[in-house]
């Protein structure tokens, strides 16, 4: 099975798992009794594309499924801050497929495709708290099983924490945003993920480092995520987001 055909498979099963629990509605467009309704789920079932916008202060590759907007917008406004646990799992295989085109990238670029090491940006802890999850971090971890289930090798490596506060993003100009998240993240007190002693396969490449976010709109975030990796010695190699904004945009 396809990423694409179990987009499809998780609309449907959200569909029936919902229905024999409590009544609930499409998160993107309220339509009752369907976490994920066909029409919203049609979204996020095009082809992932490189966030351009974020170039400005990411510098590197990212890769994005939908615009950030609409119903994907609300979709991941009701997982985040609206107690929808049950979207994790539409979500997770939304930022899988997004993925998928960095292993394809990567493929392309080198013939050769290594395991992803999937590094999240970091919660601050009063989200954590307001939230009773680290959302994006349980996010990753889906993604990373559905592109277990399709042959591709990834887990999740929560190298980075947050360092300090920062403000809401929502409304600062791209140069406010990158003030903002500027020296606000570093490398948390782990070691890096090795891999297993197995032999590694002769056509697989080194592990590639990928940042995974919601939604990227300048690149800020990103970027700053990059220079706490980097100062500990680890190369960010792509990032991949869920959706981006169609402006000079996160």
């Amino acid at each position: 099975m396809t990423l694409r055909d179990r987009a499809t498979f998780w609309s449907r099963a959200c569909h029936d798992f919902t229905e024999l629990i409590l009544p609930t509605s499409c998160a993107g467009c309220g339509q009752p009794g369907i976490a994920v309704c066909s029409d919203c789920a049609a979204d996020c079932a095009g082809e992932p594309f490189r966030a351009e916008a974020g170039a400005r202060y990411f510098g590197r590759p990212c890769w994005a499924l939908a615009p950030y907007r609409g119903s994907v917008q609300s979709i991941i406004v009701a997982y985040k801050d609206g107690g929808r646990s049950d979207l994790r799992k539409y979500l997770g295989l939304a930022l899988a497929i997004s993925l998928s085109a960095v292993v394809e990238e990567q493929y392309d670029r080198t013939g050769r495709s290594g395991e992803l090491l999937l590094v999240p940006v970091p919660s601050s802890r009063s989200s954590i708290r307001r939230r009773g999850a680290d959302v994006l971090a349980d996010c990753a971890r889906r993604a990373a099983t559905e592109l277990a289930a399709s042959g591709i090798r990834a887990r999740v490596a929560p190298m980075l924490r947050s360092g300090r506060a920062v403000r809401d993003q929502v409304g600062l100009s791209a140069v406010g945003r990158q003030r903002n998240v500027s020296g606000s993240m570093a490398v948390a007190r782990r070691r890096l993920p090795i891999p297993s002693g197995k032999r590694r396969d002769a056509t697989a490449g080194p592990a590639s480092i990928v940042l995974v976010d919601d939604v990227i709109t300048t690149g800020a975030t990103l970027a700053e995520a990059a220079r706490a990796l980097a100062g500990g010695g680890h190369r960010v190699d792509a990032a991949a987001v869920i959706a981006a904004t169609t402006k000079t945009s996160s």
